[in-house]
């Protein structure tokens, strides 16, 4: 299965051009009522505002909507943005105040994007990566090894002490063999190793 990249978070970038303003906002959503919810959200907090442009990505779902301004201004240029990036389960909105000045469909369309690009930029991207998830266990002679080699390939879940040390950890699914190996090395074969479940977990970058 394939990794993908995504915002972690909630981020918001603002700016003004010919008195409008324009305000972007970012968030993760996995579904389309994701979508729909935070949509009514930003709607709500700018009750006022002339326009809500949006587009997101979700997998294989794309979608772009211009909210009243001239078709193709304004969410074909977000969702550019989102594909530039590499972005997916990702929600981008464009709340705009109109300021009096027309800025033509150009205009519109370099706004716009600004706007996108500017709150992709701001935000923290991650990537989640299908994993194998696994325990480890050793004595604490081996513990300072163990997870300073665990840290560099992968994510340590959760560490419990005991008469021994044991190790939660995922690593992504196409290093667990070489992973495993390693361990086993570096404890001369002593290591109780223990794989639990594979699923996407969260890397940052």
């Amino acid at each position: 299965m394939k990794s993908f990249l995504t915002v972690d978070g909630v981020y918001r970038a603002e700016f003004e051009t010919e008195r409008s303003r324009f305000i972007a906002s970012v968030m993760r959503v996995d579904c389309a009522d994701d979508v729909k919810v935070n949509l009514e959200k930003v709607r709500k907090e700018f009750s006022d505002a002339t326009h809500h442009c949006y587009a997101y990505v979700i997998g294989n779902e794309r979608k772009a909507s211009d909210d009243g301004e001239p078709q193709g201004t304004a969410g074909i240029p977000i969702l550019e943005a989102i594909k530039r990036n590499n972005l997916d389960k990702v929600l981008v909105i464009v709340t705009r105040y109109f300021g009096g000045i027309k800025l033509g469909a150009a205009g519109l369309l370099s706004a716009y994007m600004r706007s996108a690009s500017e709150v992709i930029d701001k935000s923290e991207i991650v990537e989640y990566i299908y994993s194998d998830v696994a325990t480890a266990e050793t004595d604490y002679n081996l513990y300072k090894k163990f997870s300073q080699y665990i840290i560099n390939v992968g994510i340590i879940l959760k560490t419990e002490y005991n008469d021994t040390v044991k190790v939660e950890f995922a690593v992504p699914t196409d290093k667990y063999e070489a992973v495993r190996l390693k361990l086993s090395e570096l404890s001369a074969g002593k290591v109780n190793l223990i794989k639990q479940e594979t699923n996407y977990y969260k890397y940052k970058r």
